[in-house]
């Protein structure tokens, strides 16, 4: 079972889905946060770069708690804190200057996406939950098929935004040198969490 909040996204997986033949996967439009998903329904609960964007992380955690039997699992990655000698810190930072001074929109984003970096910050997010584990990764994010794709995906973090065809074209030039032939790629640092859910030993 998919759970995402973006129409657009939803409809993207689903056509993977049917391209490869995937048949036992289902999507639901929602916010994982508040959903209402079947109580002790699922062994595991997966993300891959999403928790961030909670606006409220304990009530998510307890919501997705709620969902998981006795003894589920969670799993999910999210940035580390970002470095000057990450390529994609360097990638967004040149952007931030192309783009001269960041919208709300801007700010809201890098300012979600940096809400659990903290290790302490997890933890606490995750109090009630056991065999809580934080472990640094070096991980290859892939941001869109080429330059231009990649530009595009970034700009769609922040909806309304306006870019003129110089800029749009100094923000590829800026993405080209990670070209290759998987698609742009960049090296980040991103923590993996996992936990346990065993609400019988709650105290």
């Amino acid at each position: 079972m998919g759970v995402d909040l973006s129409a657009p996204l939803l409809e993207r997986a689903r056509a993977l889905t049917a391209a490869e033949g995937v048949t036992n996967v289902a999507y639901e439009l929602g916010d994982a946060q508040t959903h209402r998903f079947p109580p002790a329904g699922y062994d595991v609960v997966i993300s891959r770069g999403g928790v961030m964007f909670f606006a409220d992380h304990q009530a998510a955690f307890r919501n997705l708690a709620r969902a998981l039997r006795p003894g589920g699992r969670l799993a999910f990655v999210c940035p580390q804190p970002a470095g000057p000698d990450q390529e994609e810190s360097r990638a967004l930072s040149l952007f931030a200057k192309l783009l001269d001074a960041p919208d709300a929109h801007t700010v809201a984003a890098q300012t979600a996406m940096a809400s659990l970096s903290d290790p302490a910050r997890l933890r606490a997010v995750l109090a009630g939950w056991d065999e809580v584990r934080v472990t640094p990764v070096g991980a290859e994010a892939v941001w869109g098929r080429d330059a231009a794709d990649a530009v595009g995906f970034v700009l769609s973090r922040t909806p309304g935004r306006v870019v003129d065809a110089a800029s749009r074209r100094a923000l590829e030039d800026a993405l080209r040198p990670y070209e290759t032939d998987r698609g742009v790629c960049l090296r980040a640092a991103v923590w993996l969490v996992t936990a346990k859910w065993s609400p019988a030993v709650r105290r």
